[in-house]
């Protein structure tokens, strides 16, 4: 009985929206356009606005980047196979942090707490935003040779926890605490590591996350590892912020869009009059004219995630905040619902408003 009912609502809801589409024609597509392009600016804010796709099309180094913690010192070997996991491995990264660090021919004042030695297995410094010398030479990568901040001054050599270094260039950089030497100097000088890097050369999909950890772990079965997607995930649980700003952006947009579809409801009221001849209650209108804007709604939703898939490469990448955003089938059916539960929201007061009158008063009023 209620299915029966249910699809005689539907039905007289299509019927109305029928209406409007062939008797008010003009206000009618200027309603269904508005809320097409409010939904599409939904879209567009939704993407821009979540941390993690911002990251991710930023091509963030901490959204592709392995961090590795082991009790084992690890030798050159196991380094390299770490670094020849996959073709996507840009470089590994081994750091040894020391806390309270004194850097001989460095005034004291210009010592970093702490301190960050770092050696690169592939020599690819180049892949840090570091002006100046980014790299070591062949020569240079099998001797004790250091690249130091510029603020350290002008200094031919350094003195790391006891072992001298020369010092072959230097980098400027927002931080005074990375000082590079090659990797051999790194082991044989006999610096403990704090953690190891495998950092890729573009955000991983979860697949080959999953494929990295797994060899990474089996190569590795008593270390530490983070990966990537637990970066990811962790900045996803903050998205709820960006969630409300742009479903409050719709809010707005929507509601400048409602005096339309009021007018349009105002114009059929005749069919009110009629469902009050008949015997219709008012919680019978007032379902009706809910189920109107799901559909419209939902028409429009779609429509604007149409739009939004097929333009993309065309316009959107090109307008958009953070460059490439990434947007997954999930991501556009969580547009969907939302945006058909905000104009939902949106239309509630008015037809809650409209309640208060009953079918004999608009009749009369029609009449």
């Amino acid at each position: 009985m209620e299915n029966t009912m249910f699809r005689k609502y539907i039905s007289l809801a299509s019927s109305r929206i029928k209406h409007y589409a062939f008797h008010n024609a003009l206000i009618f597509a200027m309603f269904m356009f508005g809320i097409t392009i409010s939904a599409i600016a939904f879209i567009f804010f939704y993407g821009n606005s979540m941390v993690d796709k911002q990251n991710e099309a930023r091509n963030a180094l901490q959204y592709r980047t392995f961090i590795i913690h082991s009790a084992n010192q690890l030798n050159q070997e196991i380094l390299k196979k770490l670094s020849n996991l996959s073709t996507s491995v840009l470089d590994v990264r081994v750091k040894c942090e020391i806390e309270n660090p004194f850097i001989s021919h460095v005034h004291e004042a210009m010592t970093p707490q702490p301190l960050n030695i770092i050696s690169l297995v592939k020599n690819n410094n180049a892949i840090y935003s570091y002006q100046g010398k980014n790299s070591f030479t062949k020569e240079e990568l099998h001797q004790n040779v250091a690249i130091i901040p510029m603020d350290y001054g002008e200094v031919s050599s350094i003195l790391l926890e006891g072992n001298k270094f020369t010092v072959v260039g230097r980098t400027t950089n927002f931080d005074l605490n990375i000082v590079f030497i090659p990797l051999h100097a790194f082991l044989t000088n006999g610096f403990n590591q704090s953690s190891i890097e495998v950092i890729l050369d573009s955000v991983p999909s979860r697949h080959t996350n999953n494929k990295l950890l797994r060899q990474i772990s089996e190569l590795l079965p008593d270390a530490v590892i983070s990966d990537p997607f637990e970066l990811i995930q962790a900045d996803q649980s903050k998205n709820l912020e960006g969630i409300v700003l742009s479903s409050g952006v719709f809010l707005i947009s929507i509601l400048s869009f409602l005096s339309l579809f009021q007018y349009l409801v105002s114009e059929n009221s005749y069919e009110n009059a009629v469902y009050s001849i008949v015997g219709a209650s008012n919680k019978s209108v007032i379902i009706i004219t809910l189920l109107e804007i799901i559909i419209l709604s939902s028409a429009a939703a779609f429509i604007a995630c149409i739009v939004h898939v097929t333009c993309y490469d065309l316009l959107f990448v090109k307008i958009n905040i953070y460059g490439s955003i990434r947007y997954s089938i999930y991501d556009y059916l969580v547009c969907f619902v939302l945006e058909i539960l905000i104009s939902f929201a949106a239309v509630l007061p008015f037809v809650c408003y409209s309640s208060t009158h009953s079918l004999v008063e608009m009749e009369r009023r029609f009449r």
